[in-house]
């Protein structure tokens, strides 16, 4: 029977009803195998294939956690001994997405590439404030084509609760209440709804959620938030407008590339677990 060793934690495991899954796998010969901190890959094994959700133990490492450096690096050195391992996800990629800078300029690179912007695919003028020196700030956002509102958002983009704490600036006379150093983008009004994909094989998982309301360029103060308040499936903020949910308050359609809609209770083989990432 293949072994496939998994971490996360208890609320992420809650939140994906993630019994079910090893439920699934063990009707099917797969044993789920939870992976245990304290104790060394090695003495665990063998494994097939480790699914984790280090991201936020990855970002208490990258803070100075010695307990977290720890296990990054234990998993670090598992993985390079044991290349055989399938990973989800390979903790370079996880790397590559805890920048918010880095995640934006992926993305326009890939676009440009691909020559996707002649398909409607946009990425937000953005820029990254290292500073609070005003002039400067609006020579970057001059560069970069940026116009306000603008939206600031921490570097990191997953991990500590912090990390999701923006700020809309509406006017050059409140740019000092960007969290320096942050990333810098043009909001883009759309109407208080965002769309969350999630790819698995030839399905697409499509989440509605509730966002922003449209805003305009006006002097006013700045706004803050926390962006867990706004964009879960149930959240409920003077910041977003009533609409009616298309998905039923944000519950997960999986839709093939063909465009049909795959069953609302997937087998096995259609069943999908949220991938991080999030581009928040």
């Amino acid at each position: 029977m293949p072994r496939i060793g998994f971490w996360m934690s208890e609320k992420k495991m809650k939140k994906l009803q993630f019994h079910r899954c090893i439920e699934l796998c063990r009707e099917r010969g797969i044993e789920l195998v939870e992976v245990k901190l304290d104790s060394s890959l090695e003495s665990q094994g063998p494994f097939a294939a480790i699914v984790h959700k280090l991201s936020d133990m990855y970002a208490d490492a990258q803070l100075g956690d010695e307990t977290a450096i720890d296990v990054v690096k234990h998993f670090t050195e598992y993985f390079v001994a044991h290349p055989e391992v399938i990973v989800l996800d390979p903790l370079l990629n996880l790397t590559r997405m805890f920048n918010r800078d880095a995640q934006y300029e992926m993305v326009k690179e890939i676009c440009s590439e691909k020559n996707m912007v002649s398909q409607h695919v946009i990425t937000p003028p953005f820029a990254e404030f290292h500073d609070t020196d005003r002039p400067t700030q609006l020579d970057l956002l001059e560069t970069a084509g940026i116009t306000f509102p603008i939206i600031c958002k921490p570097l990191v983009s997953d991990g500590p609760s912090r990390s999701h704490e923006m700020v809309l600036i509406f006017d050059e006379e409140y740019l000092a209440d960007a969290p320096v150093p942050c990333v810098v983008q043009s909001l883009i009004n759309h109407d208080a709804v965002l769309y969350k994909v999630f790819v698995m094989g030839d399905l697409n998982f499509v989440s509605e959620r509730p966002s922003l309301k449209n805003f305009k360029k006006e002097k006013r103060e700045s706004i803050f938030f926390h962006s867990g308040t706004i964009s879960k499936p149930t959240s409920s903020s003077e910041l977003t407008m009533v609409r009616t949910s298309l998905t039923d308050c944000g519950a997960e359609r999986p839709l093939r590339h063909d465009g049909t809609l795959a069953t609302t209770n997937p087998s096995f083989h259609e069943w999908g677990m949220e991938h991080p990432s999030p581009v928040g």
